[in-house]
């Protein structure tokens, strides 16, 4: 992909549908006439067809960056805790995705929330360094405003490394994952021994 004169290579993950709803679209289209494969077909169009590092391609072919989506619902199985719908709110609207729907479902959920919660930690991030140049005291001058947003950075920071490793990590993760699967999570074992 091609950005600004210089290339760079963006490693998306291929995310499939289930094989039983691909089996249940099979199996409705001679009894229902091709009506009951297209309503699946048509319910599956808000469902990510692949994810990356910069946001979600879903399967009517929109994208969806990371940046773009402001919250995530997710609702679990009582019985197993399991993720069995999320439900993305992004600028353009709301995606909701059956979990069970989707081949390695959990896996993607997994990555999806991971990634949510990491772009909204540099969110809050960034907008702690914007506020902090105008928070010092009426009257002090701009050196003195400057090193108090320092020292409260610092402050608030003394246990950020450890929380800076853990998201370089998972990001390290990430990366490997998905160059392990450029088209398609094949083996969910070796993808959970991973670590992601």
């Amino acid at each position: 992909m091609q950005r600004g004169g210089s290339s760079t290579r963006t490693e998306s993950m291929k995310i499939e549908l289930a094989p039983n709803y691909r089996n249940w679209m099979l199996l409705l289209l001679p009894t229902t006439l091709g009506v009951g494969t297209a309503a699946l077909w048509l319910i599956s169009l808000g469902w990510p067809l692949s994810v990356d590092e910069e946001g979600l391609t879903l399967r009517d072919h929109r994208r969806v960056g990371w940046g773009s989506i402001r919250k995530i619902g997710v609702s679990r199985c009582y019985l197993d805790g399991h993720v069995s719908q999320i439900r993305i709110h992004h600028e353009t609207g709301v995606a909701n995705i059956r979990i069970d729907r989707l081949q390695d479902g959990q896996d993607v959920a997994r990555i999806i929330l991971a990634m949510f919660e990491h772009v909204n930690r540099l969110r809050r991030a960034q907008r702690r360094r914007q506020e902090r140049p105008y928070g010092g005291e009426p009257g002090a001058d701009r050196a003195s405003r400057t090193a108090a947003a320092a020292r409260s950075f610092l402050a608030e920071t003394e246990c950020a490394p450890a929380q800076v490793d853990t998201w370089t990590r998972e990001l390290a993760m990430l990366r490997r994952t998905l160059t392990a699967y450029p088209e398609k999570i094949s083996d969910s074992v070796k993808f959970a021994s991973e670590g992601i």
